[in-house]
């Protein structure tokens, strides 16, 4: 029995640049499992960008992006 068998690939890091120069952070899983919250480091920097992804389209959220983030993470309130 193959417990990965129907399993699908929700996101790769490495698609995350061409030149392998970005690195995907910590997550962050919302309460209800809709929305996961992922941080992106550029060419080493300490500096992070965090992106929301829907779970059900894979997609990034437009707009939803928090921009030079050094020394936090990102948290979800009970409304996401």
């Amino acid at each position: 029995m193959d417990p990965l068998k129907d399993a699908e690939l929700f996101m790769d890091p490495n698609t995350l640049s061409t030149d392998g120069k970005t690195q995907m952070g910590s997550t962050y899983w919302s309460d209800d499992g809709k929305y996961m919250a992922y941080a992106e480091q550029k060419g080493g920097s300490d500096w992070k960008t965090i992106y929301v992804k829907d779970v059900q389209t894979g997609k990034n959220l437009e707009n939803d992006e928090l921009m030079w983030i050094k020394f936090s993470g990102a948290s979800w309130n009970k409304n996401n």
